[in-house]
């Protein structure tokens, strides 16, 4: 298994494929995968944030385009236990993946109750109902920013291009 450039080798771009067999990847299913999740829209409108993304689904790990999906939006207050859910009204299996979309009212519902309230995570939870019952996976909206990387080798700065 093999992540990153076509075949094994560099790609275009000069990109090199990485092996990346011995982790297992390709033997977890949907609900032990921790998901790739992109964000595709996030815009304000009458004090809601609208938000659109794409879950990554690799072609083992299911659930096939005929199960029943449904999937909840989730803030939950960084080193809080204190948490926020919004129904994701938009969600379409499409072939190799999982197309979402939900409005969060967050002007109303984030609120900070004390210093450590200031920074929330955000999270997606889809749950699949099939053969084996529901399976629920959950995957991050934003990674962590030491996963991206600037030019200068520093996380870009916020509102950048990266």
């Amino acid at each position: 298994m093999c992540w990153g450039g076509e075949g094994g080798e560099g790609s275009a771009e000069g990109a090199v494929a990485v092996d990346v067999t011995e982790l297992g990847h390709q033997y977890r299913v949907f609900g032990e995968a921790r998901l790739m999740n992109r964000l595709t829209r996030c815009t304000a409108e009458e004090g809601r944030l609208l938000l659109a993304g794409r879950l990554v689904l690799p072609p083992h790990t299911g659930p096939g385009p005929d199960t029943p999906l449904t999937a909840t939006l989730e803030f939950r207050a960084r080193g809080g236990a204190r948490a926020v859910a919004f129904p994701v009204t938009e969600l379409r299996h499409d072939g190799n993946g999982i197309t979402w979309g939900a409005r969060a009212d967050v002007t109303r519902l984030l609120r900070p109750l004390g210093v450590r309230d200031t920074a929330w995570d955000a999270r997606l939870i889809v749950e699949a109902d099939g053969e084996l019952g529901r399976v629920r996976s959950v995957s991050d909206l934003f990674g962590p920013r030491t996963w991206w990387k600037g030019p200068s080798g520093s996380p870009p700065a916020p509102g950048s291009a990266g």
